[in-house]
């Protein structure tokens, strides 16, 4: 399945007619105003040529509306694939919040959109009846045999700095995260963090309202050309000694470059690795700075994380020989058989 714009006049024309057909008109009618699908911003879904699912929005200062989205097929994951695409586009224009309104017959709509933590802002009491002056076709009794009269207006706050203060909290509170990153700092490793498993399972474990259990390895990074590869053993060894307690891994990242790759170009950086690890909400590290202060690694931010999205980084998504990594780690972990509230993407 690929999620497309609909820019081109092609797509555009194709969702005109699918829009006529489904909507009766091209024509959306709300309290916030009255929109035409032949101007609107959007997606399809699209499989083998055809179309599975649209979203429409428009941009404005500080949010993202969503006008229209519509599966033509359910329980396939292809509202939530095009949710998320108007969901990063939040994120990267730096909006506030993702708005999207409802009527009050639709519970289906309503649930879905709770259960991906949109919350309800206001309800506009008889706002359909004003809609219908303007679009008399809205019908007035929905095919649950409701009434259609009210509009809910939902929302979900989408500013990355506040996704970033959740991972934060999160680590912040639990004992045993911060004595690793205290064991950390003291080893004085150039640019050395915790990475990846650890972060992202403990937080998973939050949001699944789970006790915390470390269930992989602690992942140590450092970057370091200046040592011989073979150092990591000797630190991991150290740390062994020092807290037996817990699963040490220590990597080098000045020589990981070619570990899903013989041809991939060196890391310059811890950021830069961590970057290529293969699905985003792996995609964390964590230190201590001068300060004792928190810091956070999050090339690709921390929104998938807390939201439980897992989907490739784009790095990942470029061929089916990058992808096929990808799906065999989904098969290997087995994440969702965990945490079933998570959200995997395959493409």
């Amino acid at each position: 399945m690929e999620i497309i714009n609909i820019a081109k006049p092609h797509q555009r024309n194709r969702v005109i007619k699918l829009f006529s057909e489904l909507w009766g008109s091209t024509k959306m009618v709300t309290s916030s105003g009255c929109y035409d699908i032949k101007n609107l911003n959007g997606f399809v879904a699209v499989q083998s040529h055809k179309i599975l699912g649209i979203v429409t929005y428009v941009s404005r200062k500080n949010e993202i509306e969503i006008i229209s989205l519509d599966s033509l097929i359910e329980n396939q994951g292809i509202g939530s694939k095009l949710l998320i695409q108007i969901e990063q586009i939040c994120i990267q224009q730096s909006k506030k919040r993702l708005k999207i309104i409802t009527t009050n017959d639709n519970i289906h709509a309503l649930n879905f959109y709770k259960k991906r933590g949109y919350t309800v802002l206001n309800v506009l009491e008889n706002a359909v009846e004003k809609a219908r002056l303007i679009k008399p076709e809205i019908p007035k009794v929905a095919k649950n045999g409701i009434q259609i009269k009210d509009e809910i207006i939902l929302q979900k706050i989408m500013l990355n700095s506040n996704t970033d203060k959740i991972v934060k909290s999160i680590i912040a509170n639990n004992s045993d995260l911060m004595n690793i990153l205290n064991i950390i700092k003291n080893q004085n490793l150039i640019q050395g963090a915790l990475a990846a498993g650890s972060i992202r399972n403990t937080v998973w474990q939050k949001f699944h309202h789970q006790p915390f259990k470390l269930e992989s390895d602690i992942d140590v990074v450092f970057f370091d050309a200046s040592v011989p590869e073979s150092a990591n053993q000797e630190i991991q060894l150290n740390l062994k000694k020092l807290a037996p307690q817990y699963k040490w891994q220590v990597k080098n990242e000045a020589y990981m470059h070619n570990y899903d790759f013989s041809n991939q170009e060196p890391f310059n950086s811890v950021a830069d690795a961590i970057a290529h690890f293969v699905e985003t909400p792996t995609c964390i590290g964590a230190f201590l700075d001068d300060k004792n202060s928190l810091q956070l690694i999050e090339p690709f931010g921390t929104y998938d994380l807390v939201n439980l999205i897992v989907q490739p980084i784009p790095f990942f998504k470029q061929n089916p020989e990058h992808l096929n990594i990808y799906k065999e780690r989904l098969e290997s972990k087995n994440w969702q058989k965990k945490w079933s509230k998570l959200n995997i993407l395959i493409n």
